[in-house]
């Protein structure tokens, strides 16, 4: 089913074929597309002062709870964060990064810049498609 009548069909494929190619770029950092994502958020969210609870970066990211928590868990195990207990919620793990995880995330940011590049540059316009998107995550709800 190369060329879909439905844009949501056109549009997964597309993001299969992108996470797939994303995956293959980031190999050479040891760090899947998912985990680079996450690193990603939890310095954003650092950053900013946004709390770094593990259900606050799942929200940002976009995954569900489960799915964060073994990213998480892999990320730790990798020496690249540490969770600790939330001081007030007995339920909750705070997260933060390691030295080795905001080396990591550097260095793997330009392979991601040039994958994203590489993968949209045939995009007639970049950040209208770009903008498209963020309004499609803004106004759909899960």
């Amino acid at each position: 089913m190369q060329n879909s009548e439905f844009i949501g069909i056109a549009f997964w494929q597309t993001f299969i074929k992108w996470q797939k190619n994303c995956n293959r770029a980031l190999k050479k950092h040891n760090i899947s597309q998912t985990q680079f994502t996450l690193l990603l958020v939890i310095k954003q969210h650092l950053d900013e002062e946004i709390g770094t609870s593990q259900m606050n970066i799942a929200d940002s990211a976009g995954i569900d709870k489960m799915t964060a928590s073994k990213v998480l868990r892999s990320l730790e195990e990798a020496g690249l964060l540490n969770r600790r207990d939330h001081p007030t919620d007995t339920r909750s793990k705070l997260i933060e990064l390691t030295k080795a995880g905001i080396k990591t995330l550097e260095q793997t940011k330009s392979t991601f810049k040039e994958f994203d590049k590489d993968f949209f540059g045939n995009l007639k316009n970049e950040k209208k498609f770009k903008k498209s998107l963020n309004d499609l995550n803004k106004t759909n709800k899960e």
